[in-house]
């Protein structure tokens, strides 16, 4: 029976991406148009917001940046109409397309543009590196970075409690480098977070807005899981498929993520000797046993800021 199921479900597959096939829309003989930077447009600034037109049909965008007469610098696929990317003062070109999962647009031709270095810190901005926005991290004493604009003389950097009305808990002015690490005892419990940082000019008295990004601390373990099937103890043919399933694990404290739960299956009681261990996001896992014995089995649960579980009463099972 088991067998005939995974045939009707291979079918399912082959059918399901053939349907994809057939409704993706044919956008290969449609066009992307540009909208920023325009042809021969000269920047001042050290960050570009590329932009263009969204194209009906179009799942995702590649765009690719190459400095003028050379290879190419930045070649991604995003997922909306526009992309932002920090470079040196010089000339350089532009060019898109759209894809989705069956086909694909011509590049649009392709844009000169020039970035003109200037002192004037107005029109330019810091673009933050770690941590990402939506982060989830258990360490109260983070390292943030961000990327050098050339005309800084100093940057400033700010940190909000988000979860606690907003409040600024921490500032630090004047500082030369581009990172900075949180002393401990200033982040002292789970929450959500903004931190902020901008670029100075004390020579022309010139700033950049302050760039923002949120985070989350989460230092609270998830629950253990708990053996569902097979029960303790039970007996199994050798060579059949196991169903292994365990009780869903909740995230609690203040901030809660998504779970990934990690299983090991070993030959003892202790786990010195494991045979299969694997990482899902299911309480579910599947495992056939070639050799008969006594196995035993446990599962621990991991939240999004690396926080685990214990691992969970182990379960014995004899493959006979």
């Amino acid at each position: 029976m088991k067998t005939i199921n995974k045939l009707l479900l291979a079918v399912i597959l082959v059918i399901t991406y053939s349907c994809d096939d057939i409704i993706e829309e044919d956008i290969t003989d449609n066009n992307i148009t540009v909208q920023y930077p325009l042809n021969e447009q000269e920047i001042e600034s050290n960050v570009v917001n590329f932009q263009w037109e969204e194209l009906k049909g179009a799942d995702d965008y590649r765009i690719q940046i190459y400095a003028t007469g050379q290879n190419v610098m930045v070649d991604t696929l995003v997922n909306k109409a526009n992309f932002t990317y920090n470079l040196n003062p010089g000339k350089y070109q532009w060019r898109v397309r759209g894809e989705n999962f069956a086909y694909q647009t011509p590049y649009s031709f392709p844009t000169s543009f020039t970035l003109i270095e200037t002192s004037d810190l107005t029109n330019q901005q810091v673009l933050l590196l770690y941590p990402d926005s939506g982060t989830y991290t258990k360490n109260l004493s983070p390292t943030f970075s961000w990327t050098n604009v050339s005309a800084a003389t100093n940057y400033s950097y700010q940190l909000i409690d988000i979860t606690n009305g907003n409040s600024l808990i921490h500032e630090e002015n004047s500082l030369t480098g581009t990172s900075f690490s949180l002393p401990t005892g200033i982040i002292t419990q789970d929450g959500q977070y903004t931190w902020k940082v901008k670029a100075l000019n004390t020579e022309n008295e010139t700033e950049t807005p302050f760039a923002s990004r949120n985070f989350y601390v989460d230092t609270t373990a998830p629950n253990v899981p708990l053996n569902t099937t097979p029960v303790d103890n039970k007996q199994t043919p050798v060579n059949e498929e196991v169903d292994f399933s365990w009780t869903v694990a909740t995230d609690s404290g203040p901030v809660t993520s998504s779970i990934s739960y990690s299983i090991q299956i070993a030959q003892d009681q202790n786990f010195a000797t494991i045979i299969n261990s694997a990482t899902t996001t299911n309480p579910t896992y599947q495992y056939t046993f070639t050799i008969a014995g006594n196995y035993y089995w446990r599962v621990k649960a991991t939240d999004k800021a690396g926080n685990v579980s214990t691992y969970s009463t182990a379960y014995k099972i004899t493959i006979q």
